[in-house]
Formats: structure tokens, sequence, C-alpha cells
């Protein structure tokens, strides 16, 4: 329970808490970085790959005020962007930037892998909004107000 990774104090709470149907809420400190410019060396630390999608949209949520948990670890996933209400810890949001080439299959929908994802997310807590990086791209503006209003409980 001390050792000081997140996972496996979930996991312990888990166990001892399996006769009692009581999970236990966690307490964990998220990273906070010093300005809004993309954490790249934290980043790199973690041996993850990222876009500059994910950088520009990143940058973007900070200048609006927002404090995203670049890969943030959930479960088996690393979210390419983590957004928490703080005024309610229990409402997050999962934001996924997707390249066509990897996300989408040959009818052009997304691949059931992230699909999957998606249901797993959801299943653990989170609020899920993906943006193609055409999105990003052509209409940053749109993606940033979707953001923003599901931030402020307008329309998500």
């Amino acid at each position: 329970m001390d050792f000081g990774h997140r996972e496996l104090k979930n996991l312990a709470n888990y166990i001892n808490d399996l006769d009692s149907n009581k999970i236990i809420a966690q307490d964990f400190e998220l990273p906070v970085f010093a300005n809004n410019k993309y954490p790249h060396e934290f980043v790199k630390g973690l041996g993850i790959k990222y876009s500059d999608w994910e950088v520009l949209l990143y940058e973007e949520l900070c200048k609006n005020g927002l404090k995203p948990i670049p890969q943030f670890s959930e479960d088996q996933y690393k979210l390419d962007l983590a957004l928490f209400d703080k005024n309610n810890p229990d409402r997050k949001l999962n934001i996924e930037i997707d390249g066509e080439a990897y996300h989408k299959d040959a009818r052009g929908e997304l691949i059931i892998k992230d699909r999957i994802r998606n249901l797993k997310m959801i299943e653990n807590g989170w609020d899920v909004k993906r943006f193609w990086v055409h999105e990003i791209r052509d209409n940053l503006d749109e993606c940033l107000k979707e953001i923003i209003n599901w931030n402020s409980n307008t329309t998500y």
C-alpha cells in the first residue's frame, strides 16, 4: 500500500475490498508543469511517442486556462491528453488525437481496437473525446470549444 505505485495501490485496495464490495477512492498527485509549453522532457522520459498535433492541442488548451496531462497512465493505456475537472475529481476526459493511417479501417471508420479502448475508458469512469488530425489541423477552434464546453459542463 505504501510502495508509491498507483496501479499497485489500486490492486491492493481491490484485493483488500473484495469481500466488502467497497473500493477506496484513490488519492494521487497529478504532475504540474511550470508553463503552457508541452513538457517534452517529461513525456520523453516515459518513453512514449507523441505527435506535433498533441503538442499543438496541449498548448492551445493551456492558453485557454486548462491544464491537461500528457500521456496519463490509465489501466493499460497512455492517454494522449487527460483533463480532470478541478471541481469534481470523479469527472475526467480522455482526449485522443488520431491519425487516419493508424486509426481508420478500410471502411473509413475508427478501428475496433480503439472502439474497445473507448468502451473500457468509459467503464473506468472517463468521458472520451477523439479528434482526427484533420479536425485539429482544419478546425482547431471548434475542437477547443468542444473541450472547453466539456470543462464548463455545457454540452457533454
